[in-house]
């Protein structure tokens, strides 16, 4: 879920606001903030078709995040979303850091490139390079 010191939610449960709790950092050691938050959940809830994310069956009705300032965060929808909380705790809702993402980029970029070559021809490769 979301490390947050804060949560509003509008009467139609259209809008949630989180004030991320200052001072946590991902396993990377880079920083929780907004932006990371944000672009986790635009994943989870737009899914992203250059990493094969579908959308999440759990995050429903997503519209939008807006990064308010470094430490906050407001998701809009466009219908209500009141199963929202709960699914920002389950396991297929984890944070990633912006950091780990890029690096997930390059590392499924690589796993294609050598995906149904063997050892001999992925070392062939490497040497042409």
């Amino acid at each position: 879920g979301i490390n947050a010191e804060y949560m509003g939610v509008n009467a139609d449960a259209t809008e949630y606001v989180f004030k991320i709790r200052p001072g946590v950092t991902f396993s990377d050691g880079t920083p929780l903030d907004a932006a990371a938050v944000a672009k986790n959940f635009d994943t989870y809830g737009l899914g992203n078709k250059e990493l094969k994310h579908p959308v999440s069956e759990v995050i429903t009705n997503y519209k939008a995040s807006e990064v308010i300032d470094p430490l906050t965060v407001k998701f809009t929808f466009t219908k209500p979303s009141v199963g929202f909380l709960q699914g920002t705790s389950v396991i297929g809702s984890g944070l990633v850091s912006l950091k780990t993402r890029k690096t997930s980029k390059k590392r499924k970029k690589t796993v294609q490139q050598t995906k149904g070559k063997t050892p001999k021809e992925q070392n062939k490769r490497e040497r042409q390079k």
